[in-house]
């Protein structure tokens, strides 16, 4: 999230395409001390996380994640949707 750094906050969101479910938060950041950058092994912990709260094992739908990030001045900005596959 460079170019945030007066963020208070990062949700990440993940959205299953094959399914009627909405936008489903999965992980929240409010800990500036990393300075709000994520590597692609942070990024495969959030994924991971949302494996394990799937509901049927045996689903495997693809799906988008992304970002809401809340400034500080409380507007939030929605990063683009990444797709994940797998």
């Amino acid at each position: 999230m460079l170019g945030y750094e007066d963020a208070k906050k990062v949700d990440f969101y993940i959205l299953r395409l094959e399914s009627d479910e909405g936008e489903r938060l999965i992980f929240t950041d409010n800990d500036y001390v990393d300075g709000w950058k994520y590597s692609n092994d942070n990024i495969g912990e959030i994924i991971d996380k949302q494996k394990e709260s799937s509901s049927e094992a045996s689903y495997r739908p693809y799906f988008v994640i992304f970002a809401e990030v809340t400034l500080g001045d409380g507007n939030i900005i929605k990063t683009p949707k990444l797709p994940i596959y797998y």
